[in-house]
């Protein structure tokens, strides 16, 4: 009977929790694309479904082209994410808020597939919701759960895996394989991730339909990646970018400290506490076992291999919060039963909800002012003044300083390749009436004085200067 009693009270609160991620990101969804990872990576987008449109499919390689920005289609990640851009395209057209709700749909869908994928491993839903708020809760998901596809399609081959292993289902075995193809397709996380678990099918099923299943899905997934890559820029171009990412010009320590530096921005102080214990109750329960060792080698992989990617960005271990979340749920569930053996069912449930509602009202905190501000409003007031300003007739490519890195955004604004002003030589290159798109806090060494009162328009720390009165600021 009391079980009975509690049934809706997981639905209502994974219900509630979805409803406040999607209040507490409703502000940043109308922001103009700018300087920020959002508008770098849906500026590239943008090129991505306009060249579609424009050139044709195979006119532009399939997707993968991205001018002016750049010559070089772009296939350094696998296709889904492009393709599923241009779907929804071709229904709600190419405006900000179709780019905008590709990813911002499938964060608020990671919820209750976080759910899903917990209730698969065989946990009860409360202790689940109660590890999904608390991932959630994080400045890390709040910031990055938006962009790109995420966890989803993992967190879905996952689920349809651990679902087709527990029983024998002609309709289950078809799920897991094409929840594979999806992952593979999806990102690289899911072509490393994809073989692990079919280990993990193999050992519990056998050669039987589901593992045939994901096999194949993984197999035509890895020929589709192939195809992609080798129709686009080729395998060299592949190998070249692959090889850039590996190098490194600082020690192991450095890299640890910046790494922690990250953690400590992104992870309040209560998740890193809880951490490690979350960690070995993933690797000591049976449940979780397997599922958090292969995440958790996925995240290291990922992180160490293609360094020089986390040593920049701190997105790069975003993923740490997917490796840690099966920890997580056996961490609340042993919790939750030993709160049930010793004060009884009600206060154990009482307590268990308790912990979703707080986690669940820190969303308001971890959306406050500061994280908005610095990751959302701040660089879209780049996008604003790109927007107000146009380039003058003639003028042939996007100058910019170092501090506005990677302008996809701008490129797909103006229409224009990009080129960077990094030193003086760069400069001389700048015909006198070109705009130069400048962040004032951040300009070249080379440049010194009041570039800010020179400008033509600034806007929040942004501004455009032509090239001639950016000249006169050269040092010396």
């Amino acid at each position: 009977m009391a079980s009975t009693r509690w049934r809706m009270v997981p639905f209502g609160l994974m219900v509630l929790l979805v409803g406040v991620l999607w209040w507490s990101w409703r502000a940043s969804f109308g922001l103009a694309l700018g300087n920020s990872h959002e508008g770098r990576v849906l500026g590239q987008f943008g090129l991505h479904v306009a060249n579609f449109w424009d050139l044709g499919p195979s006119g532009s390689s399939w997707g993968a082209d991205w001018r002016p920005f750049s010559d070089v289609p772009y296939t350094h990640h696998p296709p889904l994410l492009t393709w599923i851009h241009v779907a929804v395209s071709a229904v709600f057209g190419q405006g900000l808020g179709a780019l905008k709700s590709v990813s911002y749909l499938a964060g608020l869908a990671t919820v209750p597939a976080f759910v899903r994928v917990g209730r698969r491993l065989g946990f009860a839903t409360l202790p689940v919701v109660a590890a999904t708020a608390l991932l959630v809760a994080t400045p890390f998901w709040w910031v990055y759960g938006r962009l790109g596809l995420g966890f989803l399609p993992n967190l879905l081959m996952v689920g349809a895996i651990w679902h087709a292993g527990r029983r024998r289902s002609r309709r289950r075995a078809r799920a897991a394989g094409l929840a594979t193809l999806v992952a593979v397709l999806a990102s690289w996380h899911g072509v490393f991730l994809a073989p692990l678990l079919w280990l993990w099918l193999l050992r519990r099923a056998g050669l039987r339909r589901a593992t045939r299943r994901v096999a194949f899905g993984i197999a035509l997934g890895a020929f589709l990646v192939g195809l992609w890559v080798l129709q686009g820029a080729g395998l060299a171009e592949f190998v070249d970018h692959t090889g850039t990412r590996v190098g490194m010009d600082w020690t192991w320590g450095e890299f640890a400290e910046r790494q922690w530096r990250f953690a400590r921005g992104l992870l309040p102080w209560w998740y890193l506490v809880l951490a490690l214990p979350a960690f070995a109750a993933g690797l000591w329960d049976d449940r979780t076992r397997f599922l958090t060792g292969a995440l958790s080698l996925m995240v290291v992989v990922f992180a160490v291999v293609p360094a020089d990617n986390a040593w920049r960005h701190d997105y790069w271990n975003f993923p740490v919060l997917m490796a840690l979340f099966p920890g997580f749920v056996a961490l609340f569930s042993l919790f939750g039963d030993w709160l049930g053996r010793w004060s009884g069912f009600v206060v154990g449930r009482m307590v268990e909800v308790g912990v979703v509602v707080a986690v669940v009202s820190m969303l308001f905190a971890v959306s406050a002012d500061d994280i908005h501000e610095e990751y959302f409003e701040a660089p879209s007031r780049a996008g604003d003044l790109v927007a107000a300003v146009a380039p003058p007739v003639g003028q042939q490519v996007v100058w910019h300083v170092p501090g506005v890195p990677w302008p996809t955004w701008i490129s797909y604004a103006w229409g224009l390749p990009t080129a960077v002003v990094a030193t003086v030589d760069d400069l001389a290159g700048v015909p006198d009436g070109d705009l130069v798109v400048v962040r004032f806090e951040r300009m070249p060494g080379f440049l010194s004085g009041d570039v800010e009162g020179n400008a033509l328009q600034v806007a929040g720390g942004y501004g455009v200067v032509t090239g001639a009165d950016l000249s006169r600021h050269v040092v010396g």
